[in-house]
């Protein structure tokens, strides 16, 4: 059974993949040659909820790219992103991709939030989650013990937000 989860620092829910124990044969279906039936592929035999649809999607999305984005905060941006890529401790930064999905999520949190611009808050909240998936730890760092979620932080954390 799929299961929500709450994320309170984007303030969105996702779903999250069943468990191995939940995901037996029975999910899957009977053993036949010719492959699934298909109702076994219509997301509701999977336990799926339509919770919107086409239009409220649409609507989402126009909300999201209403919001105003200025230049403080798209530089403040891309100082993250290249403050990823300046550090000894990481082999790999983010790339300048990562700064638009950055960009991305700052302007869907601020349209969540009911406003029609971003804060520098709004990049702060999010820059961990989206940016140590993207680096790479330096074999220097890996060996120190350092862990990415660390070295994220320190880098936002010396770079000043705008007021």
């Amino acid at each position: 059974m799929w299961q929500v989860v709450d994320v309170p620092a984007c303030n969105m829910v996702w779903l999250s993949r069943p468990s191995h124990r939940s995901h037996g044969r029975s999910k899957i279906g009977p053993e036949r040659s010719g492959g699934a039936k298909k109702q076994a592929m219509e997301p509701t035999a999977w336990g799926v909820e339509r919770k919107a649809d086409a239009k409220t999607i649409a609507e989402a999305l126009a909300a999201v790219n209403d919001v105003r984005l200025v230049g403080e905060v798209i530089d403040y941006i891309a100082a993250l992103v290249r403050g990823t890529r300046e550090t000894a401790e990481l082999e790999s930064g983010a790339s300048p991709r990562a700064g638009a999905m950055l960009a991305g999520a700052a302007r869907a949190r601020a349209a969540i939030d009911g406003r029609d611009f971003v804060i520098p808050d709004d990049v702060k909240a999010l820059a961990p989650a989206l940016l140590r998936h993207r680096v790479i730890l330096s074999p220097a760092a890996e060996i120190n013990g350092r862990k990415v979620e660390e070295i994220v932080t320190m880098i936002i954390e010396a770079i000043e937000a705008p007021r």
